[in-house]
């Protein structure tokens, strides 16, 4: 494979973060504005980050634990 880079490309992950942010922002939006879906959907959204946080946080300090 071709090791240059392309000034031109954008990083699939920004890509990404950029997307489920304005979904987010939009649903936030709607939420806000009374329509239940969406309030439980913003619900299980940041339900679901938590416990990526969490996990992820686990794992840092499992992995720590495992170093010393």
């Amino acid at each position: 494979m071709d090791n240059r880079v392309d000034p031109d490309r954008i990083p699939l992950a920004r890509v990404v973060f950029q997307l489920v942010k304005v979904r987010f922002d939009d649903a936030l939006k709607e939420a806000k504005a009374g329509d239940t879906n969406m309030q439980v959907l913003v619900g299980q959204r940041i339900a679901m980050a938590m416990v990526f946080l969490k996990i992820s946080k686990s794992c840092c300090l499992l992995d720590a634990w495992k170093k010393s």
